[in-house]
């Protein structure tokens, strides 16, 4: 089986702990599980400056109304221009 695992880097703390993320009751991973994950992981781990913006993929579990408005609730910024699964393009997928 697969397994999902979410992390974070930031400038001025570095790399986050990895998180396994959770699958739903069908075996998948969904916003619901996905933003789960981000209270487990990227709250407590944020250190949140005001210019500071959110980076991910446009994977549709991060791009969901679900997850986006869980990001506008807390008031994190989210860029939304990458493509979707470019690791290429994301500076934690090079650690």
């Amino acid at each position: 089986g697969s397994l999902m695992v979410w992390a974070a880097i930031s400038i001025g703390l570095g790399p986050s702990p990895l998180i396994i993320m959770p699958k739903n009751a069908k075996g998948t991973y969904a916003s619901e599980e996905y933003t789960a994950t981000l209270e487990e992981g990227l709250l407590p781990f944020l250190d949140y400056p005001e210019d500071a913006v959110f980076q991910q993929d446009n994977a549709s579990i991060h791009t969901s109304s679900w997850t986006m408005s869980w990001f506008l609730e807390r008031g994190i910024v989210v860029h939304v221009g990458w493509p979707p699964y470019s690791p290429d393009l994301n500076c934690i997928e090079h650690l």
